[in-house]
């Protein structure tokens, strides 16, 4: 395998709806008026977040922040790559990064099983 590996179309899908969710999944939480079980899911999935990005600097956050969290609320569709003109990335460095990120998010979350630091 090369430097970049790929998960399961199914386990990107989940990671990319649990990182657009991370925001309303914080506020969340703080309130504490969440059913257990539901609040358990939603402190792992924060979790999981957290421990993704823990590992990037401030220009791929910029990446993830610009692309997922940016948006009108209740759209849920991501900012394509070519209109994060604030980063100093390419598009196709912003799509590792990202595809980096989801993989992390899936394996955390246990979506799969292969690590994606090798």
């Amino acid at each position: 395998m090369g430097k970049y590996t790929r998960c399961r179309k199914s386990s990107m899908q989940i990671a990319r709806l649990v990182l657009m969710r991370y925001p309303e999944t914080v506020k969340e939480l703080q309130t504490d008026q969440i059913r257990d079980a539901y609040n358990r899911r939603l402190q792992r999935e924060a979790e999981a977040v957290e421990l993704a990005l823990s590992d990037l600097d401030e220009c791929q956050l910029d990446v993830i922040r610009l692309r997922f969290w940016n948006h009108l609320p209740g759209v849920t569709k991501v900012n394509p790559y070519y209109h994060l003109s604030d980063v100093p990335y390419s598009d196709r460095t912003m799509r590792r990064i990202t595809q980096k990120v989801l993989c992390r998010i899936a394996y955390n979350l246990g979506e799969t099983r292969t690590d994606p630091e090798g």
